[in-house]
């Protein structure tokens, strides 16, 4: 699949169900017609991509945990790091 774009790639597994299933579509069609096809709907999804965006955001949230940084004084004055 190297070198390839995603529709040309798809267009290598006609009888994947995977594919079929995931497009809605009982017959998958040329990697040409597949691009029109998609082209012709991206202005319809593009307007879901914020409100799914925020919704997976909100559902998996990174736990980064705590990481604490104390500063004191040393010397003359001079600020070292040192973890808490």
């Amino acid at each position: 699949m190297q070198g390839k774009s995603d529709f040309d790639a798809i267009e290598n597994h006609p009888s994947d169900k995977f594919y079929k299933h995931a497009l809605g579509i009982e017959l998958l069609p040329s990697s040409p017609t597949l691009r029109q096809r998609m082209d012709a709907q991206a202005s319809a999804l593009g307007a879901h991509v914020p409100q799914m965006l925020e919704t997976l955001l909100k559902c998996h949230r990174p736990d980064y945990g705590v990481f604490r940084i104390a500063l004191r004084l040393v010397g003359r004055g001079h600020r070292h790091l040192r973890r808490g």
